[in-house]
Formats: C-alpha cells, sequence, structure tokens
C-alpha cells in the first residue's frame, strides 16, 4: 500500500512538474468557404487551414485546448469589405488568443497571408441611345436619325447584368437656335446602384440639323388599303403637305407615302384620311381634304 501510495505521489508530482514547464505544441486551425459565394469567384489557391506552433506551460496550453476544440473560421463575403488582395493568418486567429493574455506564444503559423479569391467579372454589350433638348431656328429641322458614336458599348459588373439592361443613354446635351448639325461629345448616365464600369466615359453625339422647306404632293388613295370591299372614293386623291429638309426635296414623291381611309360606322358615309407609311424626314404631315365620301359600288 505505501508503494502505490509512493507511486501516486511520484506520477502527481511529475505531472504537475510537466503542466508547470514551458511545452510546445502544433495545432491547424480548418478555413470554411462559403461555397455559395465562391461559386462567383475565381479561386486563387485558398488554403484548406492554417498550421499553428504555440508555446505555453502545460496548464495554459491544456485550458487554451479545451477551449478551442476543433477551432475553425468561416471566411465569406463580408470578409472582402476591406478590399485587401490578401487576409493576414495573425490577423485571423486573433480571436483564439484573445482570452490568455499573453500566456500562449505563437512561435510559428503557416501561410502567413491567405490570398483572397478575385471576383469574376461580367460583361453585357448595351447600345447607347442620345439624350438631348434643342432649339432650332425657324425653318430648320432634324433631317434624320440622331445617334451616337459608337451605338454600342461593353458595360463590366462584378455582378450579373438584369435581363432588362439592353441600352443606356447619354447625359442630356442642350443646345438652343440651332442651324446646323450638332456634333459633340457627352458623358453617360449608367444605373445607379449597380456599380457598373464602361469601356469609356463618354460618346460622340450626332444630330443632323438642316434647312427645311414645304412640299405637297397629290396622292392617289390606293384600293388596296381601302376596308370594306369595292368602295368608291369622292375625291380619290388628297392633296398631302408637309416639310423636308432640302437635301430630301426630290426624293420626297407620292411612292414614298401610303394612305388610306378608314370607313365610318356611323353611316354618315365619310372616310377619315390617314397617312400609315411616309418617310422618317417628313414632319408636319397633313392631307387636305381629311376626309373623303364613299359609297360602295355595284360588281
Amino acid at each position: 500500500m505505501s508503494f502505490l501510495l509512493c507511486i501516486f505521489l511520484a506520477s502527481t508530482i511529475w505531472t504537475f512538474n510537466a503542466l508547470n514547464k514551458k511545452q510546445h505544441y502544433f495545432i491547424e486551425v480548418k478555413l470554411n468557404y462559403d461555397s455559395e459565394w465562391l461559386k462567383t469567384w475565381t479561386t486563387g489557391g485558398q488554403p484548406e487551414k492554417i498550421r499553428l506552433e504555440i508555446t505555453g506551460r502545460g496548464f495554459d496550453l491544456a485550458n487554451f485546448l479545451l477551449n478551442n476544440r476543433n477551432p475553425q473560421i468561416n471566411i465569406n463575403e463580408t470578409i472582402l469589405f476591406n478590399n485587401k488582395k490578401e487576409l493576414s493568418s495573425l490577423e485571423l486567429i486573433e480571436p483564439f488568443f484573445s482570452k490568455f493574455n499573453n500566456k500562449i506564444t505563437l512561435d510559428r503559423l503557416t501561410p502567413s497571408s491567405i490570398p483572397l479569391p478575385t471576383k469574376k467579372p461580367y460583361f453585357k454589350k448595351v447600345a447607347v441611345k442620345p439624350n438631348y433638348d434643342i432649339s432650332l431656328k425657324s425653318t430648320y429641322m432634324i433631317s434624320g436619325p440622331s445617334l451616337c458614336v459608337p451605338d454600342s458599348i461593353i458595360l463590366s459588373s462584378k455582378k450579373p447584368f438584369p435581363e432588362t439592361l439592353n441600352t443606356i443613354y447619354t447625359t442630356q446635351f442642350k443646345k438652343g437656335n440651332v442651324s446646323s448639325t450638332v456634333f459633340g461629345n457627352v458623358g453617360l448616365m449608367l444605373p445607379e446602384n449597380l456599380n457598373l464600369i464602361s469601356e469609356m466615359k463618354s460618346v460622340w453625339i450626332y444630330i443632323p440639323v438642316e434647312e427645311s422647306t414645304e412640299k405637297v404632293i397629290d396622292i392617289v388613295i390606293k384600293p388596296e388599303f381601302i376596308r370594306a370591299g369595292n368602295i368608291e372614293l369622292i375625291p380619290n386623291i388628297v392633296t398631302l403637305t408637309c416639310r423636308v429638309p432640302l437635301s430630301r426635296y426630290e426624293k420626297t414623291t407620292a411612292e414614298k407615302f401610303y394612305i388610306i381611309a378608314l370607313t365610318t360606322t356611323n353611316n354618315q358615309k365619310k372616310a377619315v384620311v390617314s397617312v400609315k407609311i411616309a418617310p422618317f424626314w417628313a414632319e408636319h404631315i397633313s392631307t387636305k381634304p381629311a376626309t373623303v365620301d364613299y359609297f360602295y359600288r355595284n360588281p
């Protein structure tokens, strides 16, 4: 019995002395990456764990390990708000040591830093349309389609593009008393809250402006554009008046227009003249008369 007691006392003293002495220990901290978040990023060789070599009294090491069973660190998109290209391993593991008041010392850790994944960029080509507010001199008109040069650009984003985003507009171009073609450089209006990056900051806007004149044409209302079958129109010719650019005067012919007469349903025997097709450069179009008489002719 005395022998066993001696052995117990000796073991206790040995254990106490061992726990009171400084010890070295290796520990691994697992790194958990948010898989859903990581899908939208390119991997940069991120490690799966951080390996630590620590020193402390046996008592303190035992307490440290007891408080940090299966240590893990979760890495997600929130961590990236610091805009760094890499994370310091020392900063990540610091919370594990905060309760030990320097009783545990860190001798070595591997790796010293964790490279952050790089965001996968998204790209989309969108149309660019002009946005302008101009006033013209008397007898002048916009003589054709206004456009941007280039008429499309590539946008990039760190998030997928909305399906509805297919067109962007320029900042508003303002000019008064215009009597010649407008050609100027304007900025772009990118949608807010999408954090888009444009390949260029501005584009050229082109607005063709030209002196205009009045054009008067007699046009036959063609039977194939008349509703309700065999109808006789009186008159079957209308006089069309419009304003056109000087350069388009000779090209503005009757063949460029298509006019129909819409019969009414109130038995008034009047058909309303309607211009269905006209060249894009013609403006302020009117017809005389605005209505014509009609009757059904015998087959």
